[in-house]
């Protein structure tokens, strides 16, 4: 029997580069076809998400894909000409042309705002920035196509170390500025090692059974930002902060452990050795 494909749109960016290096490191039981903007060997040459053509080629030519894992994305306020919506419409028009019958779309769980964590996937969504909002939008596009037949699922992410601001762009040599709030913590937030990240993403797209509109995908517990830099030995400075519910922001796995075999909980000890692992990524 000939082992299921999956694409991966918007290889080029971190969390693309992770699944790239750790399914080369490990066996899956699928083949993975990474999407770029130009060619190379063994990819998805696609350049434009407007234009299906290069898809619909490759569907016709090989074995059809079993899954689309939309990485894509736009930053809101960079000048960026499309939004994370727009891109969303685009890969799934190209996935319904190409007979992909699931998509899992990369979305955040900035979209949920602040004041009520843990965040659970059926707690109301009143997103605090512009980016969250557009992953909102984002998710609104994935439920349109969910009604059409496309199975469709949000994967609401927390902060995977090392595509993070606070790891992941991460200079040695000047200080990292963290807010520390009146009780005496950084931010605090839902964490996922590189590897649990793409063994997460292993296990969903080829789940048995139909998967829910979204799901949070994070690591328990969460950790302070402090903690982690402190963890890594990063170079940081503190900058007082007032008391502000934004402090808060992490999110309830359980659905994540019920639905996949992933280990939902790790240490602070774990997730520093993955980014150190996946070093040569930074």
């Amino acid at each position: 029997m000939t082992a299921p494909r999956i694409l991966i749109v918007g290889a080029s960016g971190r969390l693309g580069g992770f699944l790239r290096r750790a399914w080369r490191e490990e066996t899956t039981p699928f083949v993975s076809v990474f999407q770029h903007r130009r060619s190379e060997p063994g990819a998805l040459n696609w350049s434009n998400l407007a234009e299906p053509a290069p898809l619909l080629r490759e569907r016709a030519a090989t074995e059809p894909f079993a899954a689309m894992v939309m990485l894509a994305g736009a930053l809101p306020g960079r000048g960026a000409a499309l939004s994370n919506a727009g891109l969303a419409e685009m890969a799934l028009s190209a996935a319904h042309a190409a007979e992909i019958p699931r998509v899992l779309l990369a979305s955040s769980a900035a979209v949920y705002g602040a004041g009520r964590a843990p965040y659970a996937e059926d707690d109301p969504c009143t997103p605090l920035s512009d980016y969250g909002a557009d992953k909102l939008a984002m998710e609104t596009v994935g439920e349109s196509w969910r009604s059409r037949g496309l199975e469709v699922t949000s994967l609401r992410i927390g902060n995977v170390v090392g595509a993070d601001a606070l790891l992941g762009y991460a200079d040695m040599d000047r200080a990292k500025v963290i807010d520390i709030y009146p009780d005496g913590r950084g931010p605090v937030r839902s964490w996922l090692g590189p590897r649990d990240w793409a063994k997460a993403v292993a296990a969903l797209v080829r789940a048995p059974g139909a998967l829910p509109r979204t799901i949070n995908l994070a690591s328990e517990p969460p950790f302070a930002m402090d903690e982690l830099a402190d963890a890594a030995r990063l170079n940081w400075a503190a900058r007082p902060a007032r008391a502000d519910p934004r402090q808060v922001i992490t999110l309830d796995t359980s659905l994540l452990g019920q639905l996949t075999r992933v280990p939902v909980d790790t240490s602070l000890e774990a997730l520093i050795t993955q980014w150190r692992d996946f070093g040569s990524m930074r």
